[in-house]
């Protein structure tokens, strides 16, 4: 099954991947203070002569598989991409709307409905039918989710009307806007310059427009998503596969057309299990080949907790992990586990070579440490308590802030650590509840309370059999790894407090573990009961030990996507400075790029004319707008227009986010920078504020 790995492959000198390298370095790399520690660990990394052969036999190997199954290949890419693809197509279908609500918004029908379908495609016998058949319905879920909500153009914590990206959203997205048309990221957005890089390159690569953008998303989302099923169907059954894209859907929908990094932390997750999986899998087949699998995952889940901090104290326990495995007659490889702290130590780097290139130089990344763990440490209260005990924080500037923070949780804890002790009990006590927001299964919540209370009680039951029989298998490495996830998912809760936010969201590159927990759950308890009862176990006995080249393609894709895809942006992305040219006393002046795809136009109610983004009738617009948070946002926007044209961006003038409120027809129907004179107020109508700016005149920018 698997090629010869006598081949040696060594890189000239001065081959075009060297060459690429060097400018990259000489470019981007050399100027960054930082240097030293980029030279250590390049000339590491850049020796590529020991494992080169590796790497290079899997690219050969990657490449012989795909040319030899090119046709069945192509049907299994091209398929499942084109009833992607067409689900955005029609426009005004009764019937499409409604099924694409009920994708997005719905979880007891859709549960049922979904489960039934991925389950049967899952069990046909022919492998390759099977997968196609799968990948057909888990596409065209994660395209009728998004569907949904511009269908609806519901409006919801993060997004309004739809498309409009509100609140860490829109600062999100407003950044990207920034590193696409100013050259760096913006705003708290420069934290995380992983998400926000590659919100930006993919922007770029559509002309900024943001449905175009949404969809690419979604369609990563899915594919991780895809992969992921299908391995667990591999590694355990085809019931269990069902349950573990149930339990990941229900999260990852809700940020489906949502410009979070909470996107990518779980695409990140998603790959990153799915090649440990893969790794457990082809072990005893071919160790090299298993440990390139193992490093590619390590690289993955450093990336994902770098986009989107969770479950930090995973990494440590990963070279752990290796540690144990790399024993050969009980004597450890230390040149694995050596390796593995390097791939940690590279997914950090790029992370930070990636802000350095894509922010100012006066930003820093840990402008937010500290405010979740005093809530911890005090007792268990919220992110935000830090400002009330101490508003003397917020007078400080950042770094300094963080500093002081940092001093009083440490100068709490020493003083009072019985608070510490209450709030990791409040903690866990909020978990493993059955809240509908802030439990450990809160975004599997539906609209109906005790529909709700009975699936949160079947994940928690199926959880804790997972959990013991991942205790009472510990000697064999696939429940060896499921334990290091687990201990580093639940020491992490001291740094990352998940009751602090909504559903989960902080430990996005958690949830294919917390998917998967409960499907080992329902594995053993279907051994158990084919052992007893001789129950029908697996429909589906036939295993399949094949690798999927497309996934290798995809997981080996990623990185470059995410790092060099804003360096590129950067290298033939034309960055200008625009000059204000003056408007009428009284108004204030805005210079903007327009960019399609990105606007939302509400219309009066009309009965011959469907919502559908980017249109939505006035009733839908007010009805959904109460979805939203807070009161006096809700209602602003509620009467914010009676018709009229919405639009986020950028004023290039003084890099600030805004929105853009226009009559219907006075924006251009092409992408352009346009000039507007308005008046600019926040959301509680104060004319100070510049949130909201009403366009009085708009004009194509000319500058002098």
């Amino acid at each position: 099954m698997f090629p010869s790995w006598s081949r040696k492959r060594v890189p000239a000198p001065y081959s075009p991947r060297y060459y690429l390298i060097e400018r990259i370095i000489l470019k981007f790399i050399y100027p960054v203070k930082f240097i030293n520690c980029v030279s250590t660990v390049s000339i590491l990394f850049l020796d590529l002569n020991r494992y080169d052969n590796i790497i290079g036999d899997l690219i050969d190997w990657c490449m012989r598989d795909f040319l030899k199954n090119r046709i069945l290949t192509f049907i299994q890419i091209v398929l499942p991409l084109l009833f992607f693809l067409v689900i955005f197509i029609p426009r005004e279908v009764v019937l499409l709307k409604t099924i694409s609500v009920l994708v997005r918004y719905n979880t007891s029908r859709f549960i049922f409905i979904a489960s039934l379908l991925l389950f049967l495609t899952l069990i046909i016998k022919k492998r390759w039918v099977s997968n196609l058949a799968a990948a057909i319905v888990i596409y065209s879920l994660f395209a009728l989710s998004l569907v949904g909500l511009w269908a609806s153009a519901y409006s919801e914590n993060y997004v309004i009307a739809g498309l409009l990206p509100r609140s860490d959203a829109f600062y999100t997205y407003t950044g990207a806007i920034h590193l696409m048309e100013k050259g760096y990221l913006n705003g708290f957005t420069s934290r995380r310059p992983i998400f926000g890089g590659l919100l930006g390159f993919v922007l770029w690569l559509f002309g900024g427009n943001l449905q175009f953008a949404l969809i690419t998303l979604t369609l990563f989302s899915a594919t991780a998503c895809y992969f992921f099923t299908i391995e667990v169907k591999r590694f355990l059954s085809p019931l269990a596969a069902v349950a573990l894209f149930i339990v990941q859907f229900l999260f990852v929908r809700r940020f489906i057309g949502i410009t979070m990094s909470e996107n990518i932390g779980y695409i990140l997750g998603a790959v990153s299990m799915t090649l440990f999986l893969i790794m457990l899998r082809t072990f005893e087949v071919n160790r090299k080949r298993a440990w390139i699998y193992f490093f590619l995952g390590v690289l993955m889940i450093t990336l994902a907790q770098a986009a989107r901090p969770g479950a930090i104290t995973t990494l440590p326990l990963l070279i752990l992990f290796a540690l144990w495995v790399s024993r050969i007659k009980k004597k450890v490889i230390w040149g694995k586990v050596i390796l593995t702290i390097l791939v940690i130590g590279l997914g950090f780097l790029l992370n930070l070579l990636l802000f350095r290139i894509t922010s100012k130089e006066n930003t820093t990344q840990t402008n937010n440490i500290g405010y979740g763990v005093y809530g911890l440490a005090v007792g268990g209260k919220g992110w935000e308590q830090i400002f009330f005990d101490h508003p003397e924080v917020n007078t400080l500037p950042t770094g300094e802030r963080e500093s002081r923070i940092m001093q009083i949780v440490l100068t709490e804890i020493s003083q009072h650590p019985e608070n510490l002790i209450k709030g990791l009990g409040y903690q866990f006590s909020v978990l493993f509840s059955f809240q509908p927001t802030n439990s450990l299964f809160s975004f599997v919540n539906s609209s109906h309370p005790g529909f709700t209370i009975i699936l949160m009680a079947a994940l928690f039951f199926l959880g804790g059999l997972g959990i013991i029989a991942c205790i009472l298998k510990r000697s064999q490495p696939f429940y060896q790894m499921m334990l290091v996830f687990l201990g580093g998912f639940a020491t992490s809760l001291v740094f990352a407090p998940a009751y602090q936010t909504q559903y989960m969201r902080v430990y996005a590159a958690s949830i294919p573990l917390l998917a998967l927990i409960p499907a080992v759950g329902l594995e053993n308890t279907l051994e158990w009961s084919d052992k007893r009862f001789h129950v029908l176990k697996r429909i589906n006995p036939n295993k399949d030990d094949r690798v999927s080249i497309t996934f290798i393609i995809f997981s080996l894709s990623l990185t470059p996507i995410i790092f060099f895809g804003p360096i590129v942006m950067k290298l033939f992305a034309g960055f200008k400075g625009l000059d204000p040219i003056g408007c009428d006393p009284g108004k204030q002046e805005a210079v903007i790029d327009f960019l399609p795809g990105t606007s939302v136009t509400i219309f009066e109610n009309t009965p011959d004319k469907m919502t559908w983004v980017p249109n939505v009738s006035q009733f839908d617009y007010r009805r959904d707008i109460h979805s939203i948070c807070c009161d006096d946002e809700v209602q602003y926007f509620e009467n914010l227009l009676t018709s009229g044209t919405l639009y986020p961006a950028v004023n290039l003038l003084d890099g600030r986010g805004l929105y853009l409120v226009a009559q219907i027809g006075q924006l251009p129907e092409s992408r352009g920078t346009i000039r507007v004179c308005g008046k600019m107020e926040d959301v509680l109508g104060d004319p100070s504020g510049r949130d909201i700016l009403y366009s009085f005149e708009i004009e194509e920018y000319k500058p002098h």
